[in-house]
């Protein structure tokens, strides 16, 4: 198989990543899933930011190989948390409604791969939201319409309302998997059709979501802009930095991979940074220690994830490095926060209530 890269057609090395994480747990050697991809484990941890297509393929072909079930993608992607596909999952958990997430995913799905794009058809009385996929998935088209739709499932199953969708529709002929579909799904799958498509109520997706968080949604939205290219660069050198990180989040960025997309020789930035008075060290380990406060703290996720979306290639490493930035293992550090968080609400209720009572005096004085 040719795997030649093709810089147009990259998809985030991210999410080869978390199929590798998510998959080796059911395989008994790991390493045949990279097999024929001309990728090494070492490579994705400090490699480029995307894989190509051709690698892509190889690699969906080796998952399900390697698990016995040409449906295997769908439960690979069913497993993967939304809190691990980063602003775009942090986008849509915040969504006013599932009809808004729905919205920004057709909007953004692209930044996932070229191949890969979505449009909302409006029904009477429910919304279709269809995926298509371009002829470079070839023989592995159908594993990669399952892995799309399982991580669909996997918001839906994060999703703090009851919802269902109505139906799916699929290009492909009924096969010994349907049954697998339809109870993953949860809802009936039909075959042979035009599209491959979700079919949502109305009423449901339109219902107020209450994790809406609108600071956080919009947030979430500038970041996906960001990462299609629709931004200016910062003008701060460690703000430019850690953008570079941001676009390459699952990977353990060089200097000299940085100094490339700042087109900067190594050289001249290891002078700028001296001259504000860092290395370029401190402001990656400053990064690494901001996302996995992120990941343990606010998203939950677990270790293993975490250091997947880091880009470390094995936990033990990932450990390592935690200790030295925090001076304790992570189980530690998540059970630090969530103490810290419970005494900063005992405070403010304590607080409130005295201010409650202040006021009630003044009231009385005044009287």
């Amino acid at each position: 198989m040719d795997t030649t890269r093709n810089q147009s057609q990259d998809i985030p090395i991210i999410y080869c990543r978390l199929i590798l994480a998510i998959a080796s747990r059911d395989v008994s050697e790991p390493d045949v899933l990279l097999q024929g991809t001309g990728l090494r484990a070492r490579e994705l941890e400090a490699g480029a930011a995307g894989i190509s297509v051709a690698q892509y393929r190889q690699l969906l072909a080796n998952v399900t190989g390697a698990l016995g079930r040409r449906d295997a993608m769908l439960g690979v992607g069913a497993r993967i948390p939304i809190a691990a596909h980063g602003a775009i999952g942090r986008a849509f958990i915040h969504s006013p409604n599932w009809q808004t997430g729905l919205e920004m995913m057709e909007r953004f799905i692209g930044m996932r791969g070229r191949f890969i794009r979505m449009r909302l058809i409006e029904h009477p009385d429910c919304v279709q939201a269809s995926i298509y996929l371009d002829a470079s998935m070839g023989d592995m088209t159908e594993p990669a319409y399952d892995f799309i739709f399982g991580i669909f499932t996997a918001f839906r199953n994060a999703w703090p309302l009851p919802l269902t969708p109505l139906k799916v529709e699929l290009t492909r002929l009924a096969s010994n998997a349907q049954e697998a579909l339809a109870q993953l799904l949860e809802c009936e799958v039909r075959f042979g059709c035009e599209s491959n498509s979700m079919y949502f109520r109305k009423h449901e997706i339109a219902a107020q979501s209450p994790l809406h968080d609108d600071s956080e949604f919009r947030g979430a939205v500038e970041e996906c802009r960001a990462m299609l290219g629709a931004f200016n660069p910062p003008a701060d050198l460690r703000a430019s930095i850690r953008d570079v990180f941001q676009r390459n989040r699952g990977v353990i960025c060089t200097i000299d991979k940085v100094a490339a997309s700042l087109h900067v020789s190594q050289r001249k930035l290891q002078r700028q940074l001296a001259e504000i008075g860092c290395t370029y060290q401190q402001v990656l380990d400053e990064w690494l220690k901001d996302l996995a406060v992120e990941c343990l703290v606010k998203n939950g996720l677990s270790a293993e994830l975490t250091a997947v979306l880091l880009g470390y290639s094995d936990a033990s490493t990932y450990r390592r490095a935690f200790r030295r930035w925090f001076g304790m293992p992570p189980s530690e550090l998540v059970r630090h926060y969530h103490v810290r968080e419970s005494s900063d609400l005992m405070y403010n209720s304590e607080s409130n209530v005295n201010d409650d009572s202040r006021a009630v005096l003044t009231t009385t004085e005044q009287a």
